[in-house]
């Protein structure tokens, strides 16, 4: 599950129990130089939250460093250049500058 909270904050949630790892690989992470490893949590669930800045981006979860997971309750999946289904997230920008929007 993701939610953005008010201060901007990406939070990534993903209910895994019998993970020994999960992390996020997306567009915010270069998608293979470095991985965000999320922490676990109470019952299973594994939590990242990070502020990459607005904009759209595509992510999916690795789990154990074998699986790929879709987040099917962020801002809808799409295909990307490589093929592959990907999780989408929209981060808005926290407030619109008037003076941009009349340029």
């Amino acid at each position: 599950m993701v939610s953005i909270e008010a201060d901007g904050t990406i939070v990534f949630a993903l209910h895994q129990p019998q993970a020994r790892c999960v992390e996020v690989v997306g567009a915010f992470d270069g998608w293979h130089e470095k991985h965000l490893a999320m922490q676990r949590g109470d019952g299973g669930v594994w939590r990242l939250s990070l502020d990459p800045g607005p904009g759209q981006y595509l992510f999916r979860y690795l789990v154990d460093g074998r699986r790929w997971l879709l987040d099917t309750s962020a801002h809808g999946t799409c295909l990307s250049a490589d093929g592959c289904e990907k999780s989408r997230v929209w981060r808005p920008p926290l407030r619109l500058d008037p003076d941009a929007l009349a340029a």
